[in-house]
């Protein structure tokens, strides 16, 4: 099993070696709090071990009014500002079906589908599709989601 610690700021559990808690966003490294060696030590590769099972798979939102979570279900989920949409944003900038995102073993997979304004993984834009991996994130227009394990 893997080894897990609890944020200070909001409580979530997460992996020993992370440096960052999705939840609440804070930064270990920041408050001298660095990830002790030995919690390293037995830790298998995620998604890759025999019988592992990946948990399901949440997108945490963010933009200026809202910070939310929303479980990415086995069929996937469609992202944009239409009445059809799984995760509706109200934004002018957003097409009405932007970008739909699929579970995979290792994250998640974003297909654009037409956007005018692309999504935007860093610096790059989402052309066809990017593979997200946990703990990174990508922007629609002004709507940051970053990807989390449910646990």
């Amino acid at each position: 099993m893997y080894k897990t610690r609890y944020c200070p700021q909001c409580g979530a559990q997460m992996y020993a070696d992370m440096d960052v808690c999705y939840e609440c966003m804070f930064r270990f490294s920041e408050h001298d709090m660095r990830v002790p060696d030995e919690a390293y030590a037995d830790m298998e590769t995620m998604g890759e071990s025999p019988g592992h099972n990946v948990g399901e798979r949440k997108l945490r939102m963010c933009t200026d009014a809202v910070d939310a979570s929303v479980v990415v279900p086995e069929g996937g989920l469609l992202i944009g500002r239409g009445l059809t949409c799984d995760v509706m944003l109200h934004s002018p900038a957003v097409s009405r079906q932007h970008v739909r995102v699929e579970p995979t073993k290792t994250g998640v997979l974003l297909c654009d589908l037409g956007a005018r304004n692309k999504t935007m993984v860093g610096e790059q834009k989402v052309e066809d599709t990017a593979h997200i991996a946990l703990g990174e994130s990508f922007c629609v227009c002004d709507a940051t989601f970053t990807l989390c394990d449910t646990g």
